[in-house]
């Protein structure tokens, strides 16, 4: 397995596609990194193939571990590498027509690293996160999300999925919640006169609920979620299509987490207030749409609320140690965490740690 991008030859591209079924030998191929300053838990690039013997597509996209010590030190905990390339080996081939993900070429799991080699999608490209999406792709995102949540609504930690960490699993509230406690005074001396101080005091104060309040959303309907969904992790085709990306965090989890995710971190906050209960119903519509009875989604309002602040406690927990390595991943983390605390003032989410605290 390589461990750079560097160490991929073409001896090694040839075995590897080899191995899965295409019969072709790569005689050279042009290496170029490809998400810098927003692909913080791996190092991509798009390789353009020559081909001595055989015929393939022209181009993939590789991905492996970062060499960045913060982001490696978050994907271990998290076993970012291993989920995506389970999801890819598992999962992918089960989506129905209506939901796009990149065909995965080679994917390969060696303890806590993998290697994936997938398609590339271009022309399809990604937009500016911090920029923002626009009224139309936020529409498509939110539909393509719920087409892809529908497919698993509601199934239980078994088959297919009883591999993926869940909400639901032994301890995982409690080590969350003791991760991000360890973590928040780091995330404040980093990021906190970008905050206000209520909803940085939110984020304090919801912390050691964070177990009871996964509890609760395990309760309802679960679904497998992106768990990163954001403008960053999305390609959009030349004619509407909108491919989903980077499955390093995929996970069982209540659906509407996914939802308040992009809404807070990938559309400008005007846009945002403007369009917010349009894009929730949206999003409950495609579901139902997509098969999921009316009775299943009779807590996804509250949930998508809620989660703002879930998420407000991830990022503390996640960029207190993930290290911005230029002006462009800085503007991005700026623009999330102003967003979606900002988001939070606006659904005024203290209410929620009040009834937390009174129980």
């Amino acid at each position: 397995m390589p461990e750079s991008l560097g160490a991929i030859d073409a001896s090694w591209l040839t075995e590897a596609l080899s191995s899965t079924g295409l019969n072709v030998e790569i005689d050279s191929f042009r290496c170029d990194r490809i998400g810098q300053g927003v692909a913080f838990l791996g190092a991509l690039a798009r390789l353009s193939v020559t081909y001595r013997n055989g015929d393939g597509p022209i181009s993939f996209v590789v991905k492996i571990p970062p060499s960045n010590q913060g982001a490696l030190a978050v994907g271990r905990l998290l076993n970012v590498w291993v989920r995506e390339a389970r999801f890819y080996r598992d999962l992918a081939s089960q989506l129905p027509d209506a939901v796009s993900v990149p065909r995965c070429w080679y994917q390969a799991i060696d303890g806590e690293r993998s290697v994936i080699v997938l398609d590339d999608l271009a022309p399809a490209e990604t937009r500016d996160q911090v920029v923002g999406a626009t009224d139309g792709e936020a529409n498509a995102a939110v539909e393509a999300l719920a087409r892809f949540q529908a497919h698993w609504w509601g199934q239980d930690a078994s088959g297919q999925v009883k591999w993926m960490p869940g909400i639901d699993r032994p301890n995982t509230g409690i080590g969350l919640a003791t991760s991000m406690a360890a973590n928040i005074d780091r995330f404040v001396d980093r990021f906190g006169h970008l905050l206000s101080d209520e909803t940085t005091d939110w984020t304090r104060r919801f912390i050691p609920h964070v177990p009871a309040w996964l509890t609760e959303l395990a309760s309802h309907p679960m679904t497998v979620a992106h768990a990163d969904y954001r403008l960053g992790n999305l390609l959009f085709g030349p004619h509407g299509q909108v491919h989903m990306i980077d499955w390093q965090t995929a996970m069982r989890t209540g659906g509407a987490t996914d939802l308040a995710f992009f809404t807070t971190t990938s559309i400008s906050i005007e846009s945002r207030r403007r369009n917010e209960a349009e894009l929730l119903d949206r999003y409950i519509n495609t579901l139902r749409e997509s098969g999921v009875a009316r009775s299943d989604l009779a807590h996804v309002r509250d949930d998508y609320a809620e989660s703002i602040l879930w998420w407000m406690a991830m990022l503390s927990n996640n960029l207190a140690n993930i290290d911005a390595p230029d002006e462009k991943s800085t503007a991005l983390f700026d623009s999330m965490l102003t967003r979606m605390h900002t988001a939070a003032s606006d659904h005024d989410l203290g209410r929620v740690i009040d009834r937390l605290e009174r129980r």
